[in-house]
């Protein structure tokens, strides 16, 4: 609720807006901005071991349905979005966006509510200990310490998570090469949705059969695929392909990563792996574009896109050889 209150907000700020210091409206924007990512972040852990409860099995259909509906719904979205921009005037036509965010977010407590967890639980229970912030560290130490498997699928997202070097400038590189228009644009952009369908519907189930560990290699494969391209591709045809294996790889990559956690995940303890995820894998995934930009602006964009390559596949190998 907390989150979506955040969206309330910019709404109605939205409205009044115009009426404050352009200093203090954004000042007030990024704030309500911001404490809803921060929000996010805390749900993250809860929601993660949400889903393991809801969904013991065939996990892998569910997050593929669901990222590849989001996917089509986004394309609609945008398109309502710039159709409010274009039909309302300023401020109006952000509160109008912000309004319509906060009600469709709001329906989805309507569904959430008549969803029912399961206890699947191992029969142990959580004690007062675990509630005490030092106990909990002492908790995610000693998972990183103990867990062997989930360490090795850690540092395999580590290594991945540098794919955003170059995925973050594909469309800057193609602007430089084609001079893209407003129709080129589209085409990518539908390239990359296409991508995303087809990784969410494909791979999540054949995750389900054949092992998430097999699908988060095919998503690797369509990275490193895709920086290869870019590195000698200039036809509009070398960047769709660029742009649709870019889709498969981010989105199956994130279908995979996250049932192949909730598999090693003791069930007690899914928060906390969750937790860890976003802790220890978040700072790379962050700083990756920040450096594939330096590395752009000092040297070159097939040298970033080499490197990508490179780097995925040493974390192919790592999915083929470590144990988890």
């Amino acid at each position: 609720m907390a989150y979506l209150a955040c969206w309330l907000a910019l709404a109605i700020f939205a409205f009044f807006s115009a009426r404050l210091n352009p200093r203090y409206a954004l000042f007030i924007f990024f704030f309500f901005y911001g404490l809803s990512s921060f929000i996010i972040g805390i749900i993250i852990p809860p929601y993660f071991d949400y889903i393991g409860k809801v969904i013991p099995r065939n996990r892998g259909i569910y997050f593929g349905i669901a990222l590849s509906s989001s996917a089509g719904l986004a394309i609609i979205g945008a398109l309502l979005a710039s159709r409010a921009l274009d039909n309302f005037s300023f401020p109006a036509s952000y509160a109008v966006c912000f309004s319509a965010s906060f009600l469709i977010q709001f329906l989805s407590l309507i569904f959430f509510i008549f969803n029912v967890e399961h206890d699947n639980s191992a029969g142990s229970s959580l004690t007062d200990a675990r509630f005490k912030f030092s106990s909990y560290l002492h908790t995610l130490f000693r998972i990183l310490k103990e867990d062997k498997s989930y360490f090795n699928l850690l540092l395999v997202q580590i290594i991945i998570s540098f794919g955003a070097m170059s995925y973050s400038f594909y469309t800057v590189y193609a602007n430089s090469i084609l001079s893209l228009s407003g129709n080129l644009l589209g085409r990518l952009t539908i390239m990359l949705v296409l991508g995303q369908v087809v990784a969410g519907i494909i791979l999540g189930v054949v995750g389900d059969i054949q092992g998430h560990r097999f699908s988060l290699g095919i998503a690797i494969l369509c990275g490193i695929g895709s920086a290869i391209i870019a590195i000698f591709g200039r036809s509009i045809g070398s960047f769709q392909a660029i742009f649709f294996l870019a889709g498969i790889s981010l989105t199956s990559s994130y279908i995979e990563i996250t049932n192949l956690t909730l598999e090693v995940a003791t069930i007690d303890e899914r928060s906390s792996y969750a937790a860890l995820n976003s802790t220890l894998v978040g700072p790379f995934a962050a700083i990756a574009p920040l450096l594939g930009g330096i590395l752009i602006c000092n040297i070159s964009y097939t040298f970033v896109f080499g490197l990508t390559a490179v780097v995925l596949i040493i974390g192919f190998l790592m999915v083929l050889f470590l144990k988890w």
